[in-house]
């Protein structure tokens, strides 16, 4: 049995996307292990979407910027198309916000 991971991001199940109105963004979640808690998930952000706090994760953090403009206001970091982001565990960032509609 193989262990790669192969999922088709046309077919996803438009039921399964977590929405955060209060923030202008929903995820929806490829992959998760329950055990750790680690992730691989789609973030869409409306334009003004927004994590009005800084925060930090239990576990590194990567992103990549497939369309948008999505800034952490604090490091005036800016992610456009392309852009791969990575952040450590317990490390503290944000506040974002999605400078046009984001697809992270």
């Amino acid at each position: 049995m193989t262990k790669e991971i192969v999922i088709d991001t046309t077919q996803l199940d438009e039921d399964a996307w977590l929405e955060f109105p209060d923030f202008g963004f929903r995820q929806y979640f490829l992959w998760k292990n329950e055990d750790t808690g680690a992730s691989i998930a789609v973030l869409d952000f409306e334009e003004g979407g927004r994590i009005p706090t800084k925060h930090a994760h239990a576990s590194n953090q990567f992103m990549f910027c497939i369309s948008g403009e999505y800034e952490y206001t604090d490091s005036d970091i800016v992610l456009g198309p392309g852009t791969f982001y990575s952040n450590p565990k317990d490390n503290p960032h944000g506040p974002t916000l999605a400078r046009k509609r984001s697809l992270l």
